[in-house]
């Protein structure tokens, strides 16, 4: 569980950072955050969202 935590918080902190515009490429941003580049891409185009967010009846 931990585990997934710490994926996601690199994810977030990828896409915060691309948003701020410290990247304009999601290769650059996943790489600094050691993160996945596809998940990165996934999360700021809205397909992926946080579990909480998603399912949000049982949390």
């Amino acid at each position: 569980m931990r585990d997934k935590f710490i994926k996601s918080s690199r994810i977030d902190k990828a896409v915060a950072a691309i948003q701020r515009g410290e990247f304009t490429h999601y290769t650059n941003a996943a790489r600094e955050f050691k993160c996945d580049r596809s998940a990165v891409s996934r999360r700021i185009r809205g397909l992926t969202k946080l579990k909480k967010e998603a399912n949000s009846f049982w949390y």
